[in-house]
């Protein structure tokens, strides 16, 4: 399928700030000025369990204009909220750079209680995608798990139901902690 503008122009993008060898913060620095232009958006899917069924929870990442901070939307829990501190303090240990910017994470569908732990991984991968310092498609996978202070991925509970709610529904890869 062809690319949207905005891919292709982001692909271009890449391609010319290797040609032209830019500085690592140059770069950065360009990058955050085309991010801005055309809104580039990570999604990375998850899931979380309803009672003894299971639902795909998207976690959409955005960057706006304004003072840095992290908001989550989308019904999100105590333990989910909490989320922001350990992703920052677990991308930062990890040798990855947590964007000193204003970050949407928007947990959809809104109207789904998000109750756990789980969504931290998805949550840092979301960040690293929108900040373009992975790139890969990650469509037809889900996502699970807890990130610890230094980065590592902990166990998470209801893992069992969205492993068979995932098989049903036709996804094609199950990330989970080597713990479950």
């Amino acid at each position: 399928r062809p690319l949207p503008l905005r891919e292709k122009s982001l692909e271009y993008f890449r391609e010319t700030s290797a040609r032209w060898k830019l500085s690592k913060v140059a770069s950065a620095i360009a990058m955050d000025a085309f991010r801005i232009r055309f809104g580039v958006m990570a999604t990375v899917h998850s899931a979380t369990t309803v009672g003894l069924d299971s639902a795909k929870v998207d976690i959409e990442v955005d960057f706006l204009g304004g003072l840095p901070g992290v908001a989550i939307v989308g019904l999100p829990d105590k333990a989910v909220e909490e989320s922001r501190e350990r992703v920052r303090a677990a991308l930062g240990n990890s040798g990855a750079e947590f964007p000193n910017r204003k970050i949407i994470i928007n947990l959809a569908p809104a109207d789904l209680k998000k109750v756990g732990p789980s969504f931290d991984l998805p949550m840092g991968l979301g960040i690293l995608l929108a900040s373009g310092q992975i790139s890969c498609n990650l469509g037809g996978s889900i996502f699970l798990g807890e990130l610890s202070l230094t980065g590592d991925v902990r166990p998470v509970s209801g893992v069992l139901p969205i492993a068979l709610w995932a098989e049903s529904a036709g996804v094609k890869q199950l990330f989970v902690p080597a713990g479950n």
